[in-house]
């Protein structure tokens, strides 16, 4: 059996390590280690939504909650994909799957705030203190008239969804050009949308395109989005991406900074 046993390190996250194992007559499964209070955030995910075929199956957690393991999903990210398809797909799959939790917290699992203008709040303040601290980015902003817009479009929302969290395309996985599975969940409580508008973010290719209005509609959580309430959200999610592409991925921040100025003017119109 153990010339059989193979033992791959996986491309991770930032803090996480990952290890595919395959196992005779059993398949492949996966290791994964990180911070005790992210893989307890992701676990109670992958079992809240255990059902959704789309995520891996747990099987296994440590005792001290050092690390998970869970079923292998065949297959790997793409980058060279038709991306309204995709966002469809997620909403469709995903998204639309998502289920109201029974508490009164909002935000990171791991660091929940008392409402989602909070939350959206501190995910503004952390963007424009990237974008105000960088001397090469000429780019002024009020994000805080953007969240009151948004937050009075929500203020019904009464309670919180169980988000994904990190929805990126990055975290898709293809298997023979078809869609395989969802990973790497870092749950949110919040409201569907974010998901949407951050997936369609994720990459900066087609950010400028408008069928992300029409997407949006198919989602299932609210009967009528406005025009103007879906580029506030559009609007919001740029910025936190500005701040996240300096942090990680500066050579795309023109582009995002582009696409601000491109649906700040649908918005005028």
């Amino acid at each position: 059996m153990k010339n059989n046993l193979k033992v791959k390190k996986l491309s991770g996250g930032t803090l996480s390590s990952c290890f595919h194992i395959s196992l005779p007559l059993y398949g492949g499964i996966v290791i994964k280690l990180n911070n005790s209070q992210v893989l307890r955030d992701e676990s109670m995910f992958l079992n809240y939504y255990e059902k959704v075929e789309w995520y891996p199956k747990l099987l296994a957690i440590s005792s001290d909650d050092s690390f998970i393991i869970y079923k292998y999903i065949e297959g790997r990210t793409k980058n060279n994909l038709n991306k309204e398809y995709l966002l469809k797909f997620l909403v469709n799959n995903i998204v639309n799957k998502y289920q109201v939790v029974e508490k009164k917290i909002w935000g990171r699992a791991n660091f929940p705030v008392g409402s989602w203008e909070s939350f959206l709040h501190e995910r503004g303040k952390e963007a424009k203190m990237f974008i105000n601290g960088n001397p090469d980015i000429n780019f002024e902003i009020d994000i805080d008239n953007i969240i009151e817009k948004i937050a009075l479009s929500n203020i019904k929302s009464e309670k919180p969804y169980l988000l994904h969290g990190d929805l990126g395309i990055y975290n898709v996985i293809f298997y023979e050009d078809k869609i395989n599975g969802i990973i790497d969940p870092m749950p949110i409580y919040g409201v569907p949308i974010y998901d949407l508008i951050f997936a369609y973010l994720s990459t900066p290719e087609e950010i400028k395109d408008l069928y992300i209005l029409d997407i949006i509609d198919l989602l299932n959580y609210k009967k009528v989005f406005s025009c103007e309430y879906k580029i506030h959200e559009i609007l919001f999610g740029i910025i936190v991406r500005i701040g996240r592409c300096l942090k990680h991925h500066s050579n795309d921040v023109q582009a995002y900074i582009s696409a601000f100025y491109f649906w700040q003017d649908k918005l005028k119109k």
